[in-house]
């Protein structure tokens, strides 16, 4: 009969206390984005001797699309591409990007082709990417990257280094804050000039999304500075 009595309270308590798992949601293994931004940069002009001779702002309009995808929970491939125009000028531009998401950190890196204008001459150059983060993907950590894939490149630069959160692949609002590096023109190249930069990532409704990014940086004139917006599509749960 004790036993019997016991038996009521002790399965309460055990369930009561047992750990239970509970999956948060989670966003699509595929991300499509397509984007607008528009900014400045500032031209600098140089004689055969090295020496500066003037500077003028140039205005820019970038348009592009990026498609991520997660092919397991660990691994991110990235790929972008659109136009930028500046001048009357537009000129293509390209990338992919491979990277390894565990949950405490990641790393990943690609390649970026700027077509037509370029400090180089000629039609194109390739620069290398990369990434790098510290801490929890879905929680607040610290990460850096350059010429990280994006729907509105460069509207946040070419290098950036700061504070993100939630950049994996759960539901909910994601931001990344910090400093954005980059040379006086969208090409990692230049003097450089530092300043701060936003990205906010935010969910709509039914997979959509909405993505907002800027940057300013000092220059010797004219400042640069860039804002882009992007929607985006999740799918392939």
């Amino acid at each position: 009969m004790k036993t019997a009595l016991l038996t009521g309270p002790v399965l309460l308590l055990v369930y009561q206390t047992a750990p239970i798992h509970v999956a948060p949601d989670s966003s699509g293994r595929y991300r499509l984005s397509f984007g607008y931004g528009e900014g400045q940069y500032e031209m600098q002009h140089f004689n055969c001797a090295g020496e500066l001779t003037g500077v003028d702002a140039m205005p820019f309009r970038t348009t592009g699309v990026q498609m991520d995808a997660w092919p397991s929970d660990r691994v991110r491939l990235s790929g972008f591409g659109g136009s930028i125009t500046e001048g009357g000028r537009a000129r293509g531009y390209g990338g992919l990007v491979l990277a390894l998401e565990q949950q405490s950190w990641g790393v990943g890196g690609g390649g970026v082709r700027m077509g037509g204008r370029t400090t180089h001459g000629g039609s194109g150059v390739t620069y290398p990417s990369g990434y790098l983060r510290f801490g929890n993907i879905d929680r607040l950590h610290f990460r850096t990257d350059m010429l990280a894939p994006s729907p509105v490149y460069p509207s946040a630069g070419v290098m950036r280094l700061g504070l993100g959160y939630n950049q994996g692949r759960l539901d909910g609002v994601g931001a990344f804050l910090g400093l954005s590096v980059a040379g006086t023109d969208p090409e990692p190249d230049g003097e450089v000039g530092t300043g701060p930069f936003g990205e906010l990532r935010v969910p709509v409704a039914g997979g959509f999304g909405l993505l907002l990014q800027g940057a300013w940086r000092p220059s010797r004139q004219f400042p640069d500075w860039g804002l882009g917006v992007a929607g985006s599509y999740e799918f392939g749960r």
